[in-house]
């Protein structure tokens, strides 16, 4: 029974690393799917870092005013930023969708020049 359990969680898949599934699917679609994740984890780390920056100016804010201002500036550089980040990830996965369809044409696909008449 033990042995059955075993072999059916090897056959389902259950002991493969994230990597491994990912390069199942292509050596191109494992390139694109690592690039936006690494891409994501850097825009993570940016907008870390710049969540930090308003923090710290909170803190030296000294009127309702000045609190309004950072407020403003921190919404504003976050839009900015999101969209700027939004339309990479799209620029980005649909070139990888580009790249992989052509790389999927059969050898025996035809054009519509070719068909006899």
């Amino acid at each position: 029974m033990k042995a059955e359990s075993k072999n059916s969680k090897l056959m389902s898949g259950d002991t493969a690393s994230p990597h491994q599934r990912i390069s199942a699917l292509s050596p191109a679609s494992a390139e694109v799917f690592l690039n936006a994740f690494s891409q994501s984890g850097r825009f993570v780390l940016q907008r870390l870092g710049e969540d930090l920056k308003t923090y710290q100016a909170f803190l030296g804010c000294r009127t309702p005013a000045e609190v309004m201002q950072v407020q403003a500036r921190y919404y504003r550089t976050a839009f900015e930023q999101y969209s700027a980040e939004a339309s990479r990830n799209l620029g980005l996965m649909s070139g990888a969708m580009n790249g992989i369809l052509s790389s999927s044409k059969s050898v025996f696909a035809r054009s519509y020049d070719d068909v006899p008449l």
